[in-house]
């Protein structure tokens, strides 16, 4: 897999559905009830869900967010970043 990238945009709208891509097979046939919104200050919001097995990312906050994480554009490359390169 490659590198994590710093730029949230490409993150959240490449990298972490790419990222889910195996596990697709598995999760065939669920479906979260509500999303997960993630805001880097500064840069933007994207809300996350799992449809039919995969991620599905829209640029925004969701009318059904269950979760919603806030984080400095600092912090997103210690918490996110750095943390999404050390998982297999």
């Amino acid at each position: 897999m490659p590198t994590a990238p710093t730029d949230p945009e490409e993150f959240f709208s490449s990298y972490l559905p790419a990222r889910f891509e195996d596990a697709a097979t598995a999760l065939q046939g669920v479906t979260s009830v509500g999303s997960i919104t993630c805001r880097v200050l500064g840069s933007g919001e994207w809300s996350l869900r799992l449809s039919d097995g995969r991620v599905e990312v829209q640029r925004g906050m969701s009318d059904d967010v269950m979760l919603q994480l806030t984080v400095s554009k600092e912090d997103f490359g210690v918490l996110v970043v750095d943390a999404a390169e050390r998982v297999d």
